[in-house]
């Protein structure tokens, strides 16, 4: 029988990379190699993370030559990894005489999340260096639900507005071609809006108002292909949005 993150793997479309550590974390795993199955684990995720920002949007308040640096690191086999974390931990920058942010973090985390990825970024070192503390089945179990409550909420600065404006340029038949597949850009819903603003985010894009050219017969792919790749709590909200008046036909439950 599969284990639970097996199942949310393959649940997921991730790259090649990805998944080949996945499955050395799980192999570990069930060979009872502890250390190993959370630093495959640990690294795993951090290459989710990686790929997120080299395939993401700088954020508006984040200088480009800084950011540039940040995606060279992130091509450095001997850098990334250091650099993925580091980004993790930064905070906005608030100017204290006007109290207005001058500087974005790349990801929009609270504290909360933050302190727990340096948990387990401490975990990663007792793997690695071998530290005293003990390393037990149920930390890697532990890690994984972690990975799996935690990935949708780690997004991208700004990657709501980046990503609808990416998917108003999809559909503006002046700019792409009508046969353009949107399936990578519906993927990056999951982790470039928060859960909080998914709302928001289908009202926005279901507004024909919103748009320059005529969408109506483009809706309904972008809503089947949502529901075709998405997982439920992305699907919930837009049904809910989409039903409210936002197309002709409600979709059915």
């Amino acid at each position: 029988m599969k284990l639970r993150i097996e199942n949310w793997i393959d649940n997921n479309n991730f790259s090649e990379d990805i998944n080949v550590l996945f499955t050395d974390a799980v192999t570990c795993y069930k060979a009872g190699a502890n250390r190993a199955s959370l630093l495959f684990s640990y690294l795993a995720f951090l290459t989710i993370l990686k790929e997120r920002i080299i395939g993401g949007t700088k954020p508006n308040l984040f200088e480009q030559g800084h950011w540039n640096n940040v995606i060279a690191k992130l091509q450095n086999e001997d850098l990334w990894e250091a650099s993925v974390f580091d980004a993790t931990q930064q905070r906005e920058k608030i100017d204290q005489a006007t109290k207005q942010r001058t500087k974005d973090p790349i990801f929009n985390l609270n504290d909360n999340l933050r302190l727990q990825i340096k948990y387990w970024k401490d975990r990663r070192n007792d793997c690695a260096h071998y530290k005293d503390n003990i390393i037990e089945t149920f930390h890697t179990e532990a890690f994984w639900a972690f990975i799996e409550s935690n990935m949708s909420k780690i997004t991208i600065e700004g990657g709501m507005q980046s990503l609808i404006n990416k998917i108003y340029k999809h559909f503006d038949p002046t700019i792409t071609p009508p046969d353009k597949d949107i399936t990578p850009l519906i993927q990056e819903i999951e982790f470039s809006v928060e859960r909080s603003k998914l709302n928001f985010f289908w009202e926005t894009l279901l507004n024909n108002g919103e748009w320059d050219f005529d969408l109506s017969k483009r809706k309904q792919e972008l809503i089947n292909k949502s529901l075709e790749v998405n997982k439920d709590f992305v699907n919930d909200s837009l049904i809910a949005i989409a039903n409210s008046g936002y197309i002709d036909h409600p979709i059915p439950f």
